[in-house]
């Protein structure tokens, strides 16, 4: 009878240090993904600034690069490890929207979301977050990686607050829009900026 329970004891001892296993090497691939994206979007942000400042792509009436080619990064591309299965890699945001900091869309819930949001009107890269996460947990993962200041995933994308704190104070992702908002009043957005064919206004 003795060892039967030594038995029991010692299963249960292995199915909790298996578990804990588990656990650990769950957060820490969560952590490395996270890690991994975070730099993504720095690399991505890195390379339209590079690129719209030297002219080595086509730049709209803000200086702002009109789209990020895959091809820039040649067989180093980019991508949001957070994401999994095939989706689009990034979407460019309209002209209506060529004041915002975030997107719209935050989190992928189907696999027509890309990976990532590209502002042409501030330069600003973006990379969206799994949609199976609470509240909570979706919004610290998407300040993280995108170096922002959200205090829900899905709050008002027009905060003003929010903009203005980031402009002033914001991580590096953000200081690319402080730089436009000395010239750029974003409360009176002129679509005409946006216009490859107009002319730049020095």
């Amino acid at each position: 009878m003795r060892w039967l329970i030594d038995v029991i004891v010692a299963v249960v001892i292995f199915a909790v240090g298996v578990g804990l296993w588990a656990t650990m090497r769950a957060d820490n691939n969560i952590e490395k993904r996270t890690d991994q994206t975070k730099s993504a979007v720095h690399t991505l942000s890195r390379e339209v600034r590079i690129r719209s400042a030297t002219g080595a792509t086509i730049i709209n009436g803000r200086g702002w690069s009109l789209t990020v080619n895959h091809k820039w990064f040649n067989d180093s591309i980019p991508h949001n490890e957070l994401i999994t299965g095939s989706r689009p890699w990034i979407d460019i945001a309209p002209i209506e929207h060529a004041d915002l900091i975030h997107p719209i869309v935050r989190i992928v819930a189907d696999r027509t979301t890309a990976e990532f949001w590209y502002n042409p009107g501030n330069g600003i890269v973006r990379a969206r977050v799994p949609a199976n996460l609470p509240d909570a947990e979706a919004t610290s993962l998407y300040n993280t990686v995108n170096g922002a200041q959200l205090s829900s995933i899905f709050s008002d994308f027009l905060e003003e607050g929010e903009a203005r704190k980031l402009i002033k104070s914001g991580p590096e992702p953000e200081a690319v829009l402080a730089d436009a908002a000395e010239d750029h009043d974003p409360n009176h957005f002129d679509p005409d900026d946006l216009d490859p064919t107009a002319p730049r206004k020095e």
